[in-house]
């Protein structure tokens, strides 16, 4: 009797993503008012046996702000889902500013308690995954980008990958916003 099987590429963990290339997308968000935003393809394998969760994180002069997060579990009945993920910073001078966190079949959003207060420093988007694609292990938390104000006229780039990385970016940055999934 011989027997043999053949794992498939999706039975693995092949949820992949990676940073969007629709320019036409992110223009469309920066009409609607977002200031900001890091946007991520999504091809979600398996979609209807797992859940995402993203969330973000807010960090101020060093230090995790635990009020200040926001998070959005999504599920799909679709055997693999494709979309986009992301994040996105409002910051319109008429409203409080908000966090807004989107995946396939939601979002979700939150008030910052302060503006964003981004004067004399360097702000902007730092992605963690580039030009890669990021392949999602069950239960293993990614950190796809951070949202960073500088505490100064200098930016540097850091490896979002490492906590210890992640942890200088924190005490160096003015205040900041991890954005992760799982």
């Amino acid at each position: 009797i011989i027997s043999g099987c053949s794992v498939s590429e999706a039975s693995v963990g092949s949820t992949v993503i990676k940073v969007s290339k629709n320019t036409d997308r992110q223009q469309a968000f920066t009409d609607l008012g977002l200031a900001s935003v890091l946007d991520f393809d999504l091809t979600w394998q398996d979609a209807d046996e797992t859940e995402l969760i993203i969330w973000a994180e807010q960090y101020e002069d060093g230090k995790l702000d635990e009020e200040q997060a926001i998070d959005l579990t999504t599920y799909s009945e679709e055997k693999e889902k494709k979309g986009y993920i992301g994040m996105g910073v409002v910051d319109a001078a008429d409203m409080a500013p908000m966090l807004v966190v989107y995946a396939p079949g939601g979002s979700i959003r939150t008030e910052i308690e302060d503006k964003i207060d981004d004067s004399n420093a360097f702000h902007g988007w730092e992605s963690s995954i580039n030009d890669e694609n990021l392949k999602l292990e069950i239960g293993e938390t990614y950190t796809l980008g951070a949202y960073r104000v500088s505490n100064g006229s200098s930016i540097r780039s850091y490896n979002l990958q490492s906590e210890e990385e992640v942890e200088k970016m924190m005490k160096d940055d003015r205040t900041g916003f991890l954005l992760k999934v799982k």
